[in-house]
């Protein structure tokens, strides 16, 4: 079996690159905001013809999701992304910019750049008819920002999420270091009640947090450490660090 070589590599990336920042942008100009959910369609939508265009096959899962793979055999290596971005404080987010030689706007690094990158990684491997002990599998979803119910969960549920799995790579940003792991996101509803006051009459007003031990309670199975699950794999940076919660509402 014989590989390409990194020179081999990225010789074959310089003609996509164009298409890989132009793919990238197209998807960052669609404002896919997360909560509520929206333009979902436009992203399957251009993602789709991008497959189509490359010689990849492309099936729609649960409307919002898209697969393509290429390779033959069960060992299956993922690259899993999802379109959906955090809702954006200004429409001019979604106006992308390249300064510098870097892309910005909403959900460039989290992660339509990342959805680019992968997709034409297995576009330059097929035009290399590198050997597969198997297949790659690009897996694009909606909803990842709001717990995946219409995305990995859809996948999940039709039997197709990890099917045959032998490793699974994402593009979400980490600051340029490749992790084996991710602590993943857990949100409660927790009611507790006190009394609000001015700040220069603080005395007059009810800590609903201090007052309640409820506001932030103990998970079932959680550590010491801060509830973070521990595996036989290094992590960096080690320990996981505590959990970060973020409340509340007034009223």
């Amino acid at each position: 079996m014989t590989l390409p070589s990194a020179a081999e590599l990225r010789a074959a990336l310089e003609p996509h690159r164009h298409a890989i920042l132009e793919l990238a942008r197209d998807l960052v100009a669609i404002p896919s905001e997360n909560p509520p959910g929206k333009h979902y369609p436009e992203c399957v939508q251009r993602i789709r013809a991008e497959l189509s265009g490359r010689g990849l096959p492309c099936e729609t899962i649960a409307d919002l999701n898209l697969c393509s793979s290429w390779g033959e055999g069960r060992p299956t290596v993922y690259f899993h992304g999802h379109y959906d971005v955090v809702p954006a404080q200004s429409r001019a987010q979604f106006q992308p910019r390249v300064e510098q030689g870097r892309l910005h706007g909403r959900g460039s690094a989290d992660m339509k750049a990342g959805l680019a990158g992968m997709l034409y990684a297995i576009v330059i491997l097929k035009e290399l008819a590198v050997p597969l002990r198997g297949r790659l599998c690009l897996c694009v979803v909606a909803d990842e920002e709001t717990g995946g119910r219409g995305g990995s969960r859809s996948l999940d549920e039709a039997g197709r999420l990890g099917q045959d799995g032998i490793a699974m790579l994402t593009m979400e940003p980490t600051g340029g270091t490749i992790w084996n792991a991710n602590r993943g996101a857990l949100t409660l509803e927790v009611t507790v009640r006190g009394r609000t006051a001015h700040v220069g009459l603080q005395h007059e007003g009810v800590n609903a947090f201090d007052r309640d031990d409820r506001g932030c309670p103990r998970l079932p199975g959680a550590e010491a450490h801060g509830g973070i699950a521990q595996d036989a794999l290094p992590h960096q940076p080690p320990g996981g660090g505590p959990l970060d919660p973020h409340a509340g509402r007034q009223g």
